[in-house]
């Protein structure tokens, strides 16, 4: 892994996921894709590039140049991404349980990071 490059690791992953699910879909599936509209288009986009590509992009390169214990922890980050995004994208509300959860997921990546 130390010689890959995160972009072709990332490559690969996304080029055999693809080919290990295609047979597995129906043909409906198919049919409904082609007749979606621009509008139903952008967010498969959106999350085909910004959640999968760039993300394994980010997560292979961290792996290449950091200890995988280290990467790994950071994954806990991801839920406190997916509720800041809520908020300022959907205008979800943050409620006390929300604000004490992401403290605690916070102060335990702190945790393993001490040294």
């Amino acid at each position: 892994m130390e010689k890959s490059e995160p972009v072709i690791l990332t490559g690969y992953a996304q080029f055999f996921g693809l080919l290990f699910l295609v047979p597995l879909l129906s043909h409906s599936i198919f049919a409904e894709a082609l007749s979606l509209p621009l509008g139903g288009w952008l967010p498969i986009l959106f999350l085909g590039i910004c959640s999968t590509v760039i993300a394994y992009t980010i997560w292979y390169k961290l792996l290449k140049d950091t200890e995988a214990t280290m990467v790994g922890s950071y994954s806990y980050i991801i839920s406190l991404i997916a509720i800041s995004s809520g908020h300022i994208i959907l205008n979800e509300s943050f409620t006390i349980n929300l604000i004490i959860g992401g403290l605690l997921v916070i102060f335990g990546v702190y945790l393993i990071h001490k040294k």
